[in-house]
């Protein structure tokens, strides 16, 4: 018997096959879909979970947009035009930089622009947005900000 869910892991269906549900999990062992209460479950990465009021945790892989998402404005800035002498040399941080910190941002994008999926528990990625936050490219407290795009929380109030 499988159980099948939406993209917001709301369970809608059982069946005794999985052919044709494409969001389905095996469904718990003694399970009754007439005594079954499809409210008090949901599925959260692929597991049978307690229904909450609370959001579901966001995401650990995403997109590239997605990843920017995380980012405030101006931090995408930052990420999109530290290689641009016009922009750099205005910058205060930016204006500061030797080669080896532009080579250590290029190296970043390029992985960022190489890859297919972001994961937010990648060793890369997380050494990544930390250097960000010892660069002091990342807005208001760097400790709070790193803790936050790794959780996959966008960014409070555009900051």
């Amino acid at each position: 018997m499988y159980l099948s869910y939406d993209e917001s892991g709301n369970l809608n269906g059982s069946a005794d096959s999985n052919d044709g549900m494409p969001n389905s999990i095996s469904a718990p062992e003694g399970f009754d879909p007439a005594t079954f209460d499809w409210s008090a479950w949901r599925v959260i990465d692929g597991q049978l979970v307690p229904a909450s009021n609370d959001p579901p945790p966001p995401p650990r892989i995403l997109t590239k947009y997605g990843f920017r998402s995380l980012l405030t404005l101006a931090e995408q800035v930052v990420l999109d035009n530290f290689d641009d002498p016009e922009y750099a040399a205005v910058h205060p941080v930016l204006s500061q930089f030797g080669p080896t910190e532009k080579a250590i941002l290029r190296t970043a994008v390029k992985a960022y622009e190489t890859a297919e999926e972001i994961n937010l528990d990648d060793r890369g990625l997380i050494a990544f947005v930390g250097a960000l936050a010892h660069m002091h490219l990342l807005e208001g407290d760097a400790e709070a900000r790193v803790a936050r795009i790794l959780s996959g929380y966008a960014p409070e109030d555009g900051n």
